[in-house]
């Protein structure tokens, strides 16, 4: 590792005839190739990864907890609703509604089933399941964001330690403003580059269709229920197989 460039002594040393020649290339190696290999340089380069990672680290998270995750469940959320019309606007229902309106049709499912006709007991368990599985969800991503602070705060102190080291070295004057005000500056960029993206790209693209979503459901719903009820084989003439893995 170079950390020092050569000095006047040593450049009294050089003969007069390759004093110039030897002075511009040791200039030029300096400049271009030893530059980089300075020690003082080195730590700076550390000192902006650090600074870097610190900042992005802070960034990333609030983007996402704060701002990503509602707007990709309201998205998702907003193509559910499409999907239950669209398999509402599908049923036959006048068919429908004269089987079941038909009296005896009523009452041989009331006498047949007594109170397990009524399904407020499955809405009910629904519900449970609800609640339960929002708890769950809430607490896993408290921990994932403790996670993320957590590496922001390790990367933070790392930073801080580094760079008095460096100063304890180097004592250079303002370093710690200039760099970070160059990253903040570099960081909001970013931060507003993620929020033209997803608000932009993102948001206009889904991966999955409402007609995809609608055939998945529909099929391997389907096919889970043949395996139950063998007797609903006797309602179609050609299998349908699930295709989700």
């Amino acid at each position: 590792m170079i950390c020092n460039p050569v000095n006047d002594e040593q450049s009294d040393l050089i003969p007069p005839n390759d004093k110039n020649e030897h002075t511009e290339e040791s200039i030029e190696k300096e400049i271009t190739f030893y530059y980089l290999f300075e020690c003082k340089n080195i730590s700076r380069i550390i000192i902006h990864i650090l600074v870097h990672i610190t900042l992005l680290s802070l960034l990333e998270p609030l983007f996402y907890f704060l701002y990503v995750v509602g707007m990709e469940k309201d998205l998702f959320f907003n193509q559910i609703k499409i999907l239950i019309n669209q398999i509402i606007d599908n049923l036959d229902s006048d068919t429908i509604n004269s089987i079941l309106s038909n009296p005896l049709v009523y009452y041989t499912i009331i006498n047949t089933y007594g109170n397990d006709s009524y399904i407020d007991n499955y809405f009910l368990e629904l519900k449970n399941d609800y609640d339960e599985s929002i708890d769950d969800n809430d607490k896993a991503k408290e921990k994932l964001e403790r996670k993320a602070y957590y590496f922001s705060a390790i990367s933070l102190i790392c930073t801080i330690c580094y760079f008095g080291f460096h100063q304890c070295i180097y004592n250079e004057k303002y370093l710690f403003w200039k760099i970070i005000m160059e990253h903040i500056i570099l960081v909001l960029f970013i931060g507003f580059y993620e929020y033209w993206f997803f608000n932009n790209i993102v948001l206009h693209y889904s991966p999955w269709t409402n007609e995809e979503i609608t055939y998945y459901i529909v099929t391997c719903t389907w096919n889970k229920a043949i395996n139950k009820i063998p007797v609903l084989k006797s309602f179609i003439h050609n299998e349908s197989s699930c295709e989700l893995k």
